[in-house]
């Protein structure tokens, strides 16, 4: 595993610091847990830090920070003079510009941001994952060689780009179920007798929701608010579906069926590709229906 022989997880107790935990154990590192969990070997808050946690990442070859934005930006601020010169920093924030501005000002050495796009308790193995080099060196190259072992399909990007394709690819998505969720909620219907009568969109939506509302609320509210260009997304959002609504109640045929053109124009290849996924997706929701 290089020279990664030693590494620190802050936030090590959450889904994604567990994983990183797990990942850089099975390369052959000793791994400490720096938590506010009572359990982990290095207890207490990141942000005003103990002798015992200072003396850990003085001799850490790698510092995973897995914690929430709010809490990662002031623990890089605090912790990062206590860094030897030569470790790798990785932060594991949904969102990146802030991040990318507090390692410029406070690192010292080479930096790494990484953005599971999928949850901890999955397989990583073909799944996405977006990394930010935010500043390069050999342990940036270590940490993304240890990703991509495991099949994890790493997309390099940087700060900016990352938080734009983030509004569109979590902040909207997201946005969207959640206020599918909302108005199906209001119709008066029992969700028992929809999930009956569901459709495969219905169903595969359903499925969608059920995950995110399944989840952490935290990470979903961080994902919407932190991002500066979530606003623009959830704006767009709410204007389409005006647009929609204006179109449909004034028996605009042509509008309908022209912004539907329009979407497939931007989609481009990605159409196709994306409606071979939707068949296999139906052919599992078909299973699901019959085990109702």
């Amino acid at each position: 595993m290089g020279d990664l022989r030693r590494a620190v997880v802050l936030g090590g107790a959450g889904a994604v610091g567990s994983m990183m935990k797990r990942l850089l154990q099975a390369a052959g590192a000793t791994v400490q847990v720096a938590d506010v969990a009572p359990d982990a070997c290095l207890p207490g808050d990141v942000t005003t830090p103990s002798a015992a946690l200072l003396a850990a990442l003085t001799h850490a070859d790698c510092v995973v920070v897995a914690l929430h934005e709010r809490i990662a930006v002031p623990a890089i601020t605090a912790l990062s003079p206590h860094l030897a010169p030569d470790a790798v920093l990785v932060e594991t924030a949904s969102v990146k510009q802030h991040l990318a501005a507090a390692v410029r000002t406070h690192v010292r050495g080479s930096a790494l941001g990484i953005n599971p796009l999928f949850a901890p308790d999955l397989s990583p193995s073909g799944r996405n994952l977006a990394a930010v080099v935010h500043r390069p060196g050999e342990g940036v190259g270590t940490v993304l060689d240890l990703l991509r072992a495991t099949g994890t399909r790493v997309i390099v990007t940087d700060a900016d780009e990352h938080d734009r394709a983030m509004a569109a690819v979590q902040v909207a998505t997201h946005a969207s179920l959640l206020a599918f969720g909302r108005a199906v909620s209001r119709l008066g219907v029992d969700a028992g007798r929809l999930g009956a009568l569901a459709t495969p969109p219905y169903a595969t939506l359903m499925a969608l929701l059920a995950r995110i509302i399944g989840g952490e609320p935290a990470v979903y509210q961080e994902i919407q608010t932190l991002n500066g260009y979530g606003r623009a997304a959830r704006a767009e959002l709410a204007d389409a579906l005006r647009v929609l609504a204006a179109d449909v109640e004034a028996g605009d045929d042509t509008a309908f069926g022209t912004g539907l053109k329009d979407i497939d124009a931007f989609l481009g290849e990605e159409a196709a590709l994306a409606r071979e996924h939707c068949a296999r997706l139906f052919a599992v929701t078909r299973e699901h229906t019959r085990r109702r």
